[in-house]
């Protein structure tokens, strides 16, 4: 006698086949897509923190600017 939660297959190949079935579907429909989608992500977070760093460091550089005049205005409103 079978259990009853056992499948009759005569094949052990198809049998087979079938169990591997679905973890084919979700390596295609998981795995592969996030694969060619993971270089253009990663790209674009590259593109996105360059960004970020080039911007902190033009509102240093304008810091600075600002407080190079301002020490100079200083200066000569001290010798005037």
């Amino acid at each position: 006698m079978r259990a009853s939660g056992q499948a009759v297959f005569h094949n052990r190949r198809l049998s087979v086949l079938l169990m591997a079935l679905p973890l084919a579907l979700f390596l295609v429909l998981t795995a592969v897509p996030m694969l060619l989608l993971m270089p253009f992500l990663m790209a674009l977070f590259g593109l996105f923190m360059a960004s970020k760093g080039v911007r902190r460091w033009l509102v240093h550089r304008e810091r600075r600017r600002i407080e190079r005049a301002r020490s100079q205005l200083l200066a000569s409103l001290a010798t005037w």
